[in-house]
């Protein structure tokens, strides 16, 4: 399975798959490719059961393996498991309706009966153990932490520093006037004016 898969792709992917028992169950099954079927589900059950007690074993040694990858090989794993045994479970049934009344037959029965039975405490305790660890990752994919606050604070303070910076510039505005240009009559004005405010000093007695 690709790793770049994303998690909304994953759960799309495995709710969509269909179970063993829906593809592989054949309605004009005989006894020996049944019992053929049986060996092969028990063989896919057991490969299940290890690739889950391993994956889960790496998944609690160290956070940093709790990753998505490693998620799905160990999901994968505890769904493999418990298909096979439903599958299992079935294929017994269907055994039942086609054996023959041979004594091989009830012995094969009979085997095949015993190893649901013996299987099926160690497939509902990996299957409980899987659920707890991975409750919180599951929880924490659900429901990515919400990054909304963090993104409307930084725009009330960039929106903050803008009107501070408009309140300077118009201060800056308010406060420096542009040199007007004096017509020829405000000149005039402004001589006279100065002219009358302005004394030469006084010259020495002679």
């Amino acid at each position: 399975m690709p790793t770049s898969i994303s998690w909304e792709a994953y759960l799309t992917q495995r709710g969509g798959e269909k179970s063993s028992a829906d593809k592989l169950i054949r309605v004009d099954q005989n006894v020996k490719g049944s019992k053929r079927q049986i060996q092969r589900c028990i063989q896919d059950m057991n490969a299940a059961i290890r690739a889950l007690v391993a994956g889960a074993t790496i998944w609690k040694e160290d956070a940093k393996n709790q990753t998505l990858k490693q998620y799905i090989v160990c999901n994968d794993a505890a769904w493999k498991m418990n298909d096979k045994f439903e599958f299992l479970g079935q294929l017994l049934t269907q055994f039942n309706g086609l054996r023959s009344e041979e004594e091989v037959d009830g012995a094969y029965e009979k085997e095949i009966e015993d190893c649901v039975t013996g299987k099926e405490p160690e497939v509902t305790r990996a299957t409980a153990e899987w659920e707890e660890i991975s409750a919180n990752f599951v929880e924490k994919m659900n429901n990515p932490p919400d990054k909304t606050p963090a993104t409307v604070e930084a725009a009330v303070t960039d929106e903050t520093e803008s009107n501070t910076e408009g309140k300077e510039s118009s201060k800056d505005q308010t406060s420096y006037r542009p040199r007007e240009v004096l017509t020829i009559q405000d000149g005039i004005t402004y001589l006279q004016s100065w002219k009358k405010t302005y004394r030469e000093p006084c010259s020495s007695p002679t």
